[in-house]
């Protein structure tokens, strides 16, 4: 049977999941410019942004 996680193991939990959707909402913040303002965001950026995404959601679904 599984250990119940204790209050310090949820709230490093939390944290690390607070921090992945921030790092979720600036790669899509940058996305949206782009889709909106194509100049506006340089290729590389957009790149970045794009790969961003796609590692978050590796890590998210093995």
């Amino acid at each position: 049977m599984a250990k119940a996680k204790t209050k310090t193991d949820l709230d490093a939990e939390l944290q690390e999941l607070k921090e992945t959707v921030r790092k979720l909402a600036a790669h899509a913040e940058v996305v949206a410019v782009a889709l909106r303002t194509p100049e506006a965001v340089a290729a590389p950026e957009l790149d970045d942004a794009i790969a961003g995404i796609h590692g978050l959601y590796e890590d998210l679904l093995p």
